[in-house]
This record gives C-alpha cells, structure tokens and sequence, in this order.
C-alpha cells in the first residue's frame, strides 16, 4: 500500500507540513551562512512514514491500524531531522523555530540534556501549522522535528543499525526507508 492509499485525504496536507518546515530549514540555513560564527546545518532530511512501517508501529502499540490512529494518535507520521555542528545550535535551531510565525510549538522533549534511558538523545518538537489552525481544521497535521549534533546523530545511526542489525550506510535500510535529503531551492 503506498503512502497516498494509507494516508488517503490528509496526504496532501501532510506533505504541505512536511514542506512548510523543509522551507523553514532552508530559510534558516540560508540566514545563518551569511552569518559568521551562527550555527551551520550541515543537513536537512524528512520522510512521511511509509505505509507499512505505520502498521507495525500501531500493530505494536495496540492501536487501530487506521489513518486517523496514525496521525492524531501518534505523532510521527510526518518528520524533519535537522543536523548542525554543536549542541548550543541545538537550542538556537530550537528558539528559531519557537518563534517562526508559521508554527505553533505544541510540545517538546529535551532528550539531549535529559537522553532516555536507552541513550537516545536528540531534540524533539512537535509542530503543527497556523494556517492550518485559523482556517480550523478540526484535527491539524503535527510535524515531529528532530534536531541534533551531527556527533549524535552518527550516534543514533550506530545505535538503530544495531538495533535492525543493518549494515551502516545501508540506504535500503528501514533507518533509511522513505527520508529524502533535502537541498532547498536553487
């Protein structure tokens, strides 16, 4: 089943999210590298969770394998992960976003001063967009951004192809299946 059968009428609107904050990264990028000493984004990567890795999640979770459950219920249907050099950009990445007029900030996890019990650490948000709020959808679609070193995110990738038992680099590999690198507009 392809993402659009799955995701049905929320697909577009998802993807509209899920650009909405590619173009934030890019502005951001943009403005920090005319900027010197700002943080650099070294990378920028986002995917719609396929079909089938959706399922397992709420097969595993006890949860309805519906769409609704997908998007309303969980919350990453739709990522972003950017990567910058130091953990102080982290959290300048963070206040950017905070402050963007397009986003509203519904809630966020700072696994990289507080990581989970696993080790994982990364900083996460969960953004949902204004317009779609003032134009009242009755259930906006949340982005789930993620953004981290990139010391931690070699870190995380280590960790998750160990967890798959994939080789590292391995593009076909379900850390990599469905996230696009994004390089902005030209």
């Amino acid at each position: 089943m392809t993402q659009k059968e799955f995701y049905g009428p929320y697909y577009e609107r998802m993807r509209n999210a899920q650009h909405k904050v590619l173009a934030f990264s890019h502005k951001l990028r943009k403005y920090y590298e005319a900027l010197p000493g700002s943080p650099r984004i070294v990378s920028v990567h986002s995917r719609i969770k396929e079909a089938d890795s959706m399922l397992e999640k709420l097969r595993l979770r006890g949860l309805p394998e519906t769409r609704e459950a997908a998007l309303f219920t969980l919350t990453d249907a739709v990522g972003v992960r950017i990567v910058c050099i130091r953990e102080e950009n982290v959290y300048k990445i963070a206040d950017a976003a905070r402050e963007y007029p397009e986003f509203l900030v519904i809630e966020e996890e700072d696994y990289i001063r507080e990581p989970k019990e696993s080790g994982y650490r990364s900083y996460h948000m969960l953004i949902q967009m204004r317009d779609e709020l003032l134009a009242r959808e009755e259930k906006p679609i949340t982005v789930e951004l993620q953004i981290r070193t990139v010391a931690i995110d070699e870190e995380a990738t280590k960790a998750h192809d160990t967890d798959y038992k994939v080789k590292p680099r391995d593009m076909d590999s379900p850390l990599w299946k469905g996230w696009e690198p994004y390089e902005g507009t030209k």
